[in-house]
């Protein structure tokens, strides 16, 4: 099963976030944006979603 994490920029670097590679997760991290990501960043937010961020 595919499994993601999306992650905003500012939470960089986030270890734990990072290491998930490892285990098969795709990390996709929304770039310019905070913990209100949908907010701060809704294109980036969209595009992660969608697999291209």
């Amino acid at each position: 099963m595919p499994r993601t994490m999306i992650i905003d920029e500012n939470s960089l670097p986030y270890a734990e976030a990072e290491s998930l590679s490892g285990i098969g997760v795709d990390l996709r991290i929304v770039p310019k944006a905070g913990h209100s990501m949908a907010w701060e960043n809704p294109g980036g937010l969209a595009e992660a979603i969608a697999g291209r961020g």
